[in-house]
């Protein structure tokens, strides 16, 4: 069964790193579109190390309370670098959880985050 990548999920993906390896990471999908060549997805890429609720930077976006961590799917407090993102093809994206886009205090956070990176 395939599951329909959308943006808002979590996902694990192989990020690529600055060495031309890849590693297995946690995203936000923040776009997906459709090719000539079949879809594309854009994910951005999160981290749990150095997590600092109060001190991330604008273009940052971090989950930490226990309702957002259930419904993305993860373990531990993470934070989401809309700076950074790379592209993947829908297989590569294995979905865990999404964020709770129903919440505005979510749709804050992720407001301030793309509205850093992209001016709005």
């Amino acid at each position: 069964m395939d599951t329909q990548i959308s943006a808002g999920d979590i996902v694990k993906v192989p990020f690529p790193t600055d060495d031309g390896r890849t590693l297995p990471h946690y995203g936000v999908v923040v776009l997906v579109e459709s090719t000539f060549g079949g879809e594309v997805v854009t994910v951005t890429y999160g981290s749990s190390k150095k997590v600092s609720i109060s001190g991330h930077l604008a273009h940052e976006m971090v989950l930490w309370e226990k309702e957002d961590l259930e419904a993305a799917g993860l373990s531990q407090p993470t934070r989401f670098d809309f700076k950074v993102t790379a592209r993947f093809r829908p297989e590569e994206c294995a979905q865990i959880g999404g964020l709770r886009l129903d919440d505005p205090v979510t749709m804050g956070k992720l407001r301030r985050a793309l509205g850093a990176v992209h001016g709005f």
